[in-house]
C-alpha cells in the first residue's frame, strides 16, 4: 500500500523566514484537505513534499525510501502534482499537452489503448472539442482543467493539488470533487489545498491545518 510519511519539517525562504511543518502522513485512499490562511505555508509544504525543494530540516519518505535519493523519473511516475500558477510560452495542443502527463512511464499501452486513454480524460474535463487547439488559447477555467487533466492522467501513487478549484465554476468545480472522490476511492492518496472552506465538504477524509 502506498504510503508518504514526514518528519518535522523546516524550510528556508529566501528573505531568511523559516517555515516549520508537523509531522504526517498520506496513505493510499486518503483524501486530504490543506488548510491555512495566506502565509501560512501551504504551497511551500506541497513543493517539498512533490520534492521541487528540498527541506533545511527534516525528511520526507514514500514507500520506505527516501524522496531525496529517487531519481526525477521515478519521483514523477510516483507523484503527480497541479500548482497554483501556470502559463505556458510554447505551441502544444491540448492533447499533446494533457499526454505529457505520463510522459515518464512505461509505453506499454497500444496506440488503439494511448488513444482510447487520452479520449477519455479529454472527455472526463470536458476539453475533447479544445484537443486539437493552441493551449495558449484556453481561457482560465479551461486551462486549469488542462492542468488537472494532465496531472490526473499521470496515474500516479499520489496527487497533489495546489488550489485546485481556482478559475473553476461551480459545475466544474462538482465535476471536480466527483473525479477526486472516485480517484480516492481507487486508493489514489491525494492532498489539495484550499483557501475556502466551503469544499471541505466534498468527500475529504481529513483536514491538515497549517498555521
Amino acid at each position: 500500500m502506498s504510503k508518504m510519511t514526514w518528519s518535522p519539517l523546516q524550510k528556508k525562504l529566501p528573505q531568511g523566514q523559516i517555515l516549520s511543518f508537523n509531522e504526517g502522513e498520506l496513505m493510499a485512499g486518503d483524501f486530504v484537505a490543506l488548510m491555512g490562511k495566506n502565509g501560512t505555508g501551504k504551497t511551500s509544504l506541497l513543493r517539498l513534499l512533490v520534492g521541487l525543494d528540498v527541506p533545511h530540516q527534516g525528511e520526507i519518505r514514500i514507500n520506505d525510501q527516501s524522496l531525496s535519493g529517487l531519481s526525477v523519473t521515478k519521483r514523477s511516475r510516483l507523484i503527480s502534482f497541479l500548482p497554483q500558477k501556470y502559463e505556458p510560452h510554447f505551441y502544444m495542443t491540448v492533447r499533446d499537452f494533457v499526454t505529457l502527463g505520463r510522459f515518464t512511464k512505461e509505453k506499454e499501452d497500444s496506440a488503439q489503448e494511448f488513444c482510447q486513454d487520452v479520449r477519455e480524460i479529454l472527455t472526463t474535463f470536458h476539453l475533447l472539442h479544445k484537443d486539437s487547439h493552441d493551449i495558449c488559447s484556453l481561457s482560465g477555467g479551461e486551462m486549469q482543467r488542462a492542468l488537472l487533466a494532465q496531472a490526473v492522467y499521470a496515474q500516479a501513487e499520489f496527487l497533489f493539488l495546489d488550489e485546485p478549484f481556482n478559475h473553476l465554476d461551480d459545475d466544474e468545480s462538482e465535476n471536480l470533487a466527483t473525479i477526486l472522490k472516485d480517484l480516492s476511492a481507487q486508493k489514489m492518496a491525494i492532498m489539495a489545498s484550499l483557501h475556502q472552506k466551503i469544499w471541505l465538504d466534498k468527500g475529504f477524509t481529513r483536514t491538515i491545518n497549517l498555521s
